[in-house]
């Protein structure tokens, strides 16, 4: 996880504490040991926060139209349903636009 400044706080540059530098709020820590160990810190202290970074595991299919997603039933000159045809594996003739909804 990231750890994030919410405010503005000194805090050592490293391990040894030698060195001191202003943190400024909206700034991630070192993503390592010594920035963990800092952040935990600023943590209890009310200065930073832990972000959770979510990743895109599925994406949306914006070409999907209103029909496919609502699922209109195709039907003859008559108005009666149509029946999907067993040989065409690709396409539902019972559905308006060939495929049925999900």
């Amino acid at each position: 996880m990231t750890i994030k400044m919410l405010h503005d706080a000194k805090g050592a540059t490293d391990a040894s504490g030698a060195h001191v530098r202003l943190y400024k709020a909206g700034e991630e820590l070192p993503d390592n040991a010594f920035g963990k160990s800092l952040g935990q810190s600023f943590i209890n202290a009310g200065l930073a926060e832990e972000v959770k970074v979510v990743s895109v595991m599925e994406t949306k299919d914006t070409n999907v139209t209103k029909t496919t997603l609502t699922g209109k039933r195709a039907r003859n000159k008559k108005g009666q349903l149509v029946a999907d045809d067993p040989n065409t594996q690709d396409y539902n003739e019972a559905w308006e636009g060939g495929v049925a909804p999900k």
